[in-house]
């Protein structure tokens, strides 16, 4: 009997501990993010990268990577994070309409109408991704 409280005890520790190191505090990533909102884009970016580097990946930290980078018409860059922000979430509009604003900026305008129309079909509100559909849309018929 004692012997089956200590096996539980110690598993309940384990778990615990477990628990409470995913949920962490992140402060770099929220600093990144923080720089983001106020929009110093190349803080953010550098931030945001030193936050994945040295605490591991999380979605809001490539999609404001994604997003830092967009800003910065660094649109190779911008792409690669809002394709990392889709691994971990598929059905996320904020990556959806970052990887369009990616595809516009790179000129694939099928793709970032694609890209945009993805994301409105998860929230029809998603103005980033509204901006992007009626450029992209704009871009294709003026190439016909």
């Amino acid at each position: 009997m004692f012997m089956d409280k200590t096996v539980l005890t110690c598993s309940f520790l384990a778990c615990a501990t477990a628990i409470g190191l995913a949920v962490k505090p992140r402060p770099t990533e929220k600093l990144g993010l923080d720089q983001l909102r106020h929009g110093n884009f190349s803080q953010a970016a550098s931030t945001l990268e030193r936050a994945i580097k040295d605490n591991g990946p999380t979605f809001d930290s490539y999609i404001g990577l994604a997003r830092a980078y967009n800003h910065m018409m660094q649109y190779p860059q911008g792409l690669a994070a809002a394709d990392r922000a889709l691994q971990f979430h598929q059905v996320e509009a904020t990556a959806w309409a970052e990887h369009a604003t990616a595809n516009l900026g790179l000129g694939n305008y099928r793709a970032a109408l694609a890209d945009a129309e993805q994301a409105l079909s998860i929230d029809s509100a998603n103005s980033r991704a509204s901006d992007v559909k009626e450029k992209a849309t704009t871009m294709l018929a003026n190439a016909k």
